[in-house]
């Protein structure tokens, strides 16, 4: 389980550091006016707030399918 919570939030992390435009709207605001280290950071913190519900339903959203955490 926690390897798929891993990967979970490694994929999350990789594609909203890659695509900031994906993140929502206050937080891309944000993430444009950063340079890339602050960038993962704000990414970082982005995903650390997310509850696990949310986190599996924002991957649903992003990647077009739910992850199998069950």
């Amino acid at each position: 389980m926690a390897d798929l919570i891993l990967h979970l939030i490694s994929e999350l992390f990789e594609l909203l550091f890659g695509e900031p435009q994906s993140l929502p709207q206050d937080w891309r605001v944000l993430a444009q006016s950063l340079d890339e280290r602050r960038r993962a950071r704000l990414v970082a913190d982005y995903i650390a707030g997310m509850t696990d519900p949310y986190a599996e339903a924002e991957y649903a959203r992003l990647f077009d399918g739910k992850p199998a955490l069950g």
